[in-house]
């Protein structure tokens, strides 16, 4: 490894370059994180990271409940206040950072206590950064939202950002579960895919959105074998997939959600039809379902899956927007390795308004991250576990967005991303055809 190859380290000095600007928008099941930087000084940089990976943690428990704590607080003998996830983000083309606190009910040992039904209250904490660069309290929300079940939120490191007007962004969070259906022959169940809205605004700052509702199947509560001695035995099999597009309403300040499906659904009955599109509108301070009255024709459609014209490409490694692409990317990697990290570059193709990495993440100091230390102990002890990871950029309106990564896959776990974010499958070294 030489020290050209590391990013960040220019003439032998080690370069702190971060990025404090992140978007997420507000789908069901997948996030989309957009960054912004700009070139600073490696001391200015410096303070600046720490400011956001050290303190805002800790400025959050103090603001919202006067107490002083690093990963979590205790509130009170039944129950403790930690991280659910902190995101940076840019509105109204100011910068701003929220940390997302979940505040979960504890026994006597100090243990969460996860009861099936039961929602966890969310609070939250959000920060401007002023004309001078300091971040300075912007606002404070309680109870923002209850999400969750089992005593925990969704897991979530970042949120994808949905922009639903100039005035008005979104947070989708992947909330998954199992919901059940009841017909007068056979209980039916399916597997639901929510995705969590959370809106933010500078003149209310957090509130919840409600749930958006995209992808459904049977998967496993069906069978069409006719041979079959299984309880589900002629239930018949059906699924869909649904992307969210934005619908501007005339005098409303927020735009309805829709929903495009492709596959097939269920009535109540068990019936199998081809799947209908959704309409959410905001109502009763919330997003809520309702008939469709407008088609998919006022919708942007997915793009389609095709090779990019243009031609493999990458950034110079001292380059700006080389820099700006591993900012975007250690925010959430570094929060998830709890260690101040740098890349060392294997390869960045680019290829028009897209870019894939294939990089390893170690310490600022150059050495290698410890992953018993991390969420990752398991597959690294089993020998299942591959140092290397790989992401995924896209350009939109001027700005990089962080669209997903992988850290640790020791198989090609990238070979379906083309598919999962409408990319040129050439962009990626390898592909298969996924279905």
């Amino acid at each position: 490894m030489q020290i050209s190859d590391i990013e960040g380290v220019k003439n032998g000095q080690v370069i702190d370059v971060h990025c404090d600007q992140l978007y997420f928008s507000p789908n069901a099941h997948y996030a989309l994180s957009v960054y912004c930087s700009t070139p600073q000084k490696a001391e200015e940089q410096k303070e600046e990271q720490t400011n956001n990976e050290s303190n805002f943690l800790s400025r959050a428990f103090k603001e919202l409940y006067a107490k002083d704590g690093i990963e979590s607080v205790k509130l009170s003998e039944e129950q403790v206040a930690n991280l659910w996830f902190e995101q940076s983000f840019n509105y109204d083309s100011d910068d701003y950072h929220v940390v997302f606190i979940q505040k979960q009910t504890v026994d006597s040992k100090g243990e969460i206590i996860g009861m099936n039904g039961v929602l966890i209250p969310i609070d939250a904490v959000t920060f401007k950064k002023s004309a001078t660069g300091e971040w300075e309290l912007f606002n404070k929300n309680v109870s923002v939202a209850h999400v969750g079940n089992y005593g925990e939120a969704p897991d979530t490191n970042t949120a994808k950002v949905l922009k639903l007007s100039d005035k008005l962004i979104a947070f989708l969070i992947d909330d998954k579960g199992k919901s059940e259906g009841h017909n007068d022959i056979i209980s039916g169940e399916q597997w639901n895919d929510w995705q969590e809205v959370i809106i933010f605004s500078a003149s209310n700052g957090w509130n919840y959105g409600g749930l958006v509702y995209l992808n459904s199947n049977n998967d496993g509560f069906c069978d069409e074998n006719e041979d079959s001695m299984s309880i589900y035995k002629d239930v018949k099999c059906w699924g869909f997939k649904g992307e969210l597009g934005i619908v501007p309403l005339e005098n409303q300040e927020y735009p309805a959600l829709l929903v495009t499906k492709q596959g097939t659904e269920a009535d109540e009955k068990l019936n199998v039809t081809v799947a209908k599109n959704d309409l959410y509108v905001f109502k009763n301070g919330k997003y809520e379902y309702v008939k469709p009255k407008v088609t998919s024709s006022v919708v942007s459609k997915p793009p389609v899956v095709q090779e990019a014209k243009g031609k493999i490409t990458t950034f110079a490694k001292n380059s700006d927007e080389r820099k700006f692409l591993m900012d975007i990317l250690r925010v959430p990697v570094q929060r998830e390795l709890h260690v101040p990290i740098q890349f060392v570059v294997q390869e960045l193709r680019v290829l028009d308004n897209w870019a894939f990495l294939t990089a390893e993440p170690i310490r600022k100091d150059g050495k290698e991250i410890d992953y018993t230390k991390t969420k990752y102990i398991v597959a690294y002890e089993e020998g299942a576990f591959d140092s290397q990871m790989n992401a995924i950029f896209k350009k939109t309106n001027n700005q990089w967005e962080l669209l997903g990564y992988q850290i640790g896959a020791t198989d090609v776990a990238y070979a379906c991303w083309w598919k999962e974010y409408h990319a040129p499958k050439n962009l990626m070294p390898y592909s298969e055809e996924c279905q």
